[in-house]
């Protein structure tokens, strides 16, 4: 076989070619680059500067799809993690948030979910559901718009969003929210009803701010408040019965709304109760004499409202009272005798009402009033009282814009009458000026 093949390549003409393509006359180890085609001399012979493209194009593309892969991911992350907040949010509050984009609840929801630098870990439901939760507060009230934002929204435990002097949110050694104290901060919107799912709050400060709309009636599962207090603000509809669930409070201050309607007979269960404050509102009717019941209440402001018919006499059960406020209403009838032994009352307003009759001699059993305002009540008639000169403290009495008559001579010589405001054209007035 050797030699005929031998025989056959020499006697190929010189230059002649075989199905390689190549010159066969020329042994395998003596190929030159010259003798390739041209498809083979590219596909050997790359050049420094393509080799070096190549590369970086290899390079990129590798960037390029392990950024789509990580951006794949995340987004699968973050929309599992997003579904799973919002499953524990259902199960523990029972709110859908994923139902109505765009609101507090949802915002605040997306917040926990993806944005939160502190990621908290679902297992950790307590302090998620309580950023949540305040978070909602956040959103609904106008967070952005605050004058100061105590760390709200910040990676810090929400425990620390506070400012000592101007407030925020403080919590016990449990690390659960018990007073939020957000006074005079521009809050906006509407009272959020979420708060009521802060099971250890004690004590909430909303005053002097710009919230809207109604008190919601969720209010009632804060059955551990303590305080609450909501004064200059811009609330309106009535008062929710369901307040008295509030069985712990000890203070209550609507004071300075819009809030409109009766005041709810169920405020009597609040026993606990040592301040009421619903003045300057828009409130009418009765002062329900379930008030009465209130045997721990010291201060009661009822003024400038539209209340109507008599002062309960149940008032006058309340011994501790301090002040009793009842003035600018509307508010009929004669005063009664048995306010006189709320001995421990400093102040007694009930000006610019239509009172009638006279003064209750008995008043003088208040021995240490500093004040008594009974000006502005058209029809109260009769003498100021002779007892009136046993007051033992500092008093001022305004009793001018009545129908009252005769002389107060004999006061002249009481040291510790400081001020009297009287009509002298109906009144001798002697020694006051």
């Amino acid at each position: 076989t050797n030699s005929i093949l031998t025989n056959s390549v020499l006697s190929q003409p010189p230059g002649a070619t075989g199905r390689a393509g190549m010159n066969i006359s020329t042994p395998a180890n003596e190929i030159s680059n010259d003798m390739l085609p041209e498809k083979q001399k590219k596909k050997c012979h790359l050049k420094p500067k393509e080799f070096s493209a190549i590369l970086v194009c290899v390079v990129i593309v590798s960037i390029v799809i392990g950024i789509v892969c990580s951006v794949t991911m995340t987004g699968g992350n973050n929309a599992s993690r997003m579904t799973d907040v919002n499953n524990l949010i259902v199960s523990m509050l029972g709110e859908d948030v994923l139902a109505d984009e765009g609101s507090p609840q949802n915002l605040a929801a997306k917040w926990v979910s993806d944005e939160d630098e502190k990621m908290v870990n679902l297992e950790d439901a307590n302090e998620l559901i309580e950023r949540y939760i305040l978070a909602v507060l956040y959103f609904s009230t106008g967070g952005t718009q605050w004058y100061k934002d105590l760390g709200f929204l910040s990676s810090d435990h929400h425990c620390d969003w506070k400012d000592k002097e101007d407030g925020g949110v403080f919590c016990d050694n449990d690390g659960k929210v018990t007073r939020i104290e957000l006074n005079r901060n521009h809050l906006v919107g509407m009272f959020p009803p979420d708060l009521c799912h802060l099971s250890n709050l004690d004590f909430l400060y909303l005053d002097t701010n710009f919230l809207s709309g109604r008190i919601p009636v969720h209010i009632g599962c804060l059955v551990g408040l303590k305080e609450l207090t909501i004064h200059q603000n811009r609330l309106v509809g009535s008062i929710p019965s369901e307040i008295n669930n509030l069985t712990s409070l000890t203070l209550l201050d609507l004071g300075g709304n819009k809030l409109s309607g009766s005041i709810p007979p169920e405020i009597g269960r609040l026993l606990d109760l040592d301040t009421l404050s619903l003045d300057r509102n828009k409130l009418s009717g009765d002062i329900p004499p379930e008030i009465g019941d209130l045997l721990n209440l010291q201060y009661v402001y009822l003024d400038k409202n539209e209340l109507s018919g008599k002062i309960p006499s149940q008032i006058e059960h309340l011994t501790k009272l301090k002040n009793l406020v009842f003035s600018e209403n509307q508010l009929s009838g004669t005063i009664s005798s048995g306010i006189g032994g709320l001995t421990q009352l400093t102040h007694l307003f009930l000006e610019y009402n239509n009172l009638s009759g006279s003064i209750p001699s008995e008043l003088a059993n208040i021995i240490d009033l500093k004040e008594l305002a009974i000006e502005g009540n058209e029809k109260i008639n009769g003498t100021v009282p002779l007892s009136f000169r046993n007051f033992k403290s500092g008093v001022k009495i305004f009793i001018d814009k009545t129908d009252l008559h005769g002389s107060i001579h004999f006061l002249c010589d009481v040291a510790n009458m400081k001020e009297i405001h009287a009509d002298c054209d109906k009144i001798q007035c002697s020694c006051w000026t």
